[in-house]
């Protein structure tokens, strides 16, 4: 079996509920049942207390947001089979100010993903404690999202964008299958920036989440980019 690149869980101070996108907090001392039947006439509860249809737009955003993740899981688990050395990833609970972002190796980025996952959750955690409804100051602040997460994404993009030849073409999805992993993530990010965009416009969500949404495409781009030219794939150019 080859080794794997394991990601901890980050700690408690803003670890996440699985898919709840709620802060462990809020769960006590112990996790939820899995079923828990009170959505079983079509509405779901938001971490300010409220109940909404299942149909509604907060719900959306979530579970495109859900999903993202999950597309960035499955281009994480290909790039684990490829990984030279067992390593541990330790989630920090807010991305540090740093000066700059190292991306050399298949190991970085499986890194970076890892972080990235962990930061979608508390994407998640904030959506869900709408900021024009009647969350109180610490849920809010519980769930406040940083920009420095948005900074970190954007010095991610600089560092791996500097490897790599200009772009002058238009490039088609493909060309390996991690490359095309990436190309997909990178799509259904944009389903999730796109069903945020009238919470971010009503004032629902705070200007970072947004924007780490909107960054965070770019950077699945500038990965599908970066993994063609460490494996030596060529890109499908348009023509």
């Amino acid at each position: 079996m080859l080794p794997r690149l394991l990601c901890t869980p980050p700690p408690a101070k803003k670890a996440l509920a699985s898919a709840f996108f709620l802060p462990v907090s809020h769960f006590s001392t112990k996790m939820p049942k899995i079923y828990t039947k009170t959505g079983d006439k079509g509405t779901s509860s938001l971490f300010d207390g409220s109940r909404a249809a299942k149909s509604d737009r907060v719900f959306g955003a979530l579970g495109d947001v859900d999903e993202a993740s999950t597309a960035i899981g499955l281009l994480l688990a290909e790039l684990q089979e490829k990984s030279s050395a067992k390593r541990r990833v330790t989630q920090e609970a807010e991305v540090e100010d740093e000066e700059s972002v190292s991306i050399e190796s298949m190991d970085d980025v499986a890194l970076l993903l890892c972080e990235i996952q962990a930061r979608l959750l508390d994407v998640g955690s904030a959506i869900a404690t709408p900021r024009a409804g009647g969350g109180t100051d610490a849920k809010l602040s519980l769930t406040s999202f940083s920009h420095a997460n948005v900074d970190h994404l954007e010095r991610a993009i600089d560092a791996m964008d500097s490897q790599l030849p200009p772009l002058r073409n238009f490039i088609l999805p493909g060309g390996s299958r991690m490359t095309a992993q990436a190309h997909h993530a990178r799509a259904v990010v944009r389903r999730a920036e796109r069903a945020a965009a009238p919470l971010a416009a009503d004032g629902a969500i705070d200007e970072p989440v947004y924007k780490y949404l909107n960054r965070l495409s770019d950077v699945m781009f500038v990965v599908a980019r970066w993994i063609s030219a460490k494996e030596g794939v060529d890109e499908i150019v348009y023509k």
